[in-house]
């Protein structure tokens, strides 16, 4: 069997009609994607695409402006307020009271009856939380505290030492050979 190139009624190939090769004019080419999508056709970057942003360090960075000599030693002369990067808890050593609060030279009956309750609330919340204190129980530890399998055992024969023994009530002694096994006594066949 020899390859056939094509010619005089003969077909391309082997002879075989089955297996041809295809001849080069009928391939199509592919034409390659625009070098400038940045996209796949399955939605993923490209080679190009890729090295173009790695290019730029700060790719996708938003870029902060550079400040001017001025600006920079402007800054150290404004006024440093003085505010706390956290709220203090009222009592603490930083917390101050609001200014609005300390100008109030009038006491509003609505606050001054709120402030009584407030007081109260406190109260019985101190009292409350001494009496369950008092009254709750402390925590047991069943592993420790109460006797498990094992240690009930122990103490039962501690108790009764001779449990479990068998006690010699025959009057047989048994005697031994001379490699320390025992001889069976003779029973009577009567």
């Amino acid at each position: 069997m020899s390859y056939h190139s094509g010619g005089d009624g003969k077909p391309k190939g082997f002879g075989i009609t089955g297996f041809q090769l295809k001849s080069r004019s009928e391939r199509s080419n592919a034409i390659p994607p625009p070098p400038n999508s940045a996209l796949s056709k399955q939605g993923y970057s490209t080679m190009s695409a890729i090295t173009q942003n790695a290019l730029s360090a700060s790719w996708g960075i938003p870029k902060k402006r550079s400040k001017t000599e001025e600006e920079y030693f402007d800054e150290e002369d404004e006024q440093t307020t003085n505010t706390l990067e956290y709220i203090p808890a009222p009592g603490s050593p930083s917390y101050n009271l609001p200014a609005n609060q300390e100008s109030d030279s009038e006491e509003d009956p609505l606050d001054a009856y709120m402030a009584g309750i407030e007081n109260q609330v406190k109260k019985e919340t101190i009292l409350s939380k001494i009496t369950t204190e008092e009254d709750k129980p402390k925590g047991i530890r069943d592993d420790i505290e109460s006797e498990d399998v094992e240690e009930s055992y122990y103490r039962y024969m501690e108790e009764n030492p001779l449990a479990g023994v068998q006690g010699d009530e025959s009057d047989v002694e048994i005697e031994y050979d001379e490699d320390g096994n025992p001889i069976a006594p003779k029973k009577s066949k009567v």
